[in-house]
């Protein structure tokens, strides 16, 4: 029965929204306020519009390098293929270059689509560029990765074709002393306190490191 009331609403709740959504445009239009969507919207129409401006920018950069891929659009996509030489759709003249690591992709909630980065590494590999698999790791020791890549490997899978996969990393730095993992048993008490304990024993561990010279 609630869901039936709820279900009748839906028509006037969409007309409220609606009706806003036209309000809240036009008073930020005459204030000259746009949001981050807005101005990325006005900025591919105009490219896709008006053939001079986008010319004139094609010709202004040579290559087109974007880092942080992983957290891109399809509409991003649009534009930058359209900078790159492309008509918005379709990649052309070699031009771009993207750096990113499908993992790490975090800003889904701001629109980020994980699955434009595969999209356009197909894309770049199709119109005759390289795929660059950067699996040197220069911060940790062989012993985390092993542990990491032996974890990984199972949670991600090692289907490459799927928008998100394991890629083994490979230790640039030489083996130190294993990873420790130290329990430390407190009675019951506040984080501060269990934080401040933590921070003691880890100084600790520092000192003694120092002593040994290690």
């Amino acid at each position: 029965p609630t869901d039936r009331k709820a279900a009748a609403l839906i028509g006037d709740w969409s007309g409220l929204l609606r009706a806003w959504h036209e309000y809240y445009s036009e008073r930020r239009s005459e204030a000259g306020i746009f949001g981050f969507a807005e101005v990325e919207g006005m900025a591919l129409r105009i490219l896709q519009n008006n053939k001079e401006i986008r010319d004139k920018y094609r010709n202004r950069y040579k290559y087109l390098m974007v880092d942080e891929f992983q957290d891109t659009n399809s509409r991003q996509k649009k534009l930058i293929y359209l900078l790159a030489g492309g008509n918005g759709e379709k990649l052309k003249d070699k031009r771009l270059f993207v750096v990113g690591d499908p993992k790490q992709s975090i800003y889904r909630f701001r629109g980020a689509d994980v699955s434009v980065f595969a999209e356009v590494s197909r894309d770049i590999e199709e119109s005759g560029g390289v795929n660059v698999i950067l699996d040197d790791n220069f911060r940790s020791s062989a012993d985390i990765l092993e542990l990491c890549n032996e974890v990984f490997r199972d949670m991600l899978g090692t289907n490459a074709e799927s928008d998100v996969s394991f890629q083994e990393l490979t230790a640039n730095k030489g083996r130190f002393f294993k990873p420790e993992l130290r329990i430390i048993e407190t009675e019951r008490g506040s984080l501060k306190e269990a934080n401040k304990i933590e921070a003691l024993a880890l100084a600790e561990k520092i000192k003694e490191l120092n002593a040994s010279n290690n």
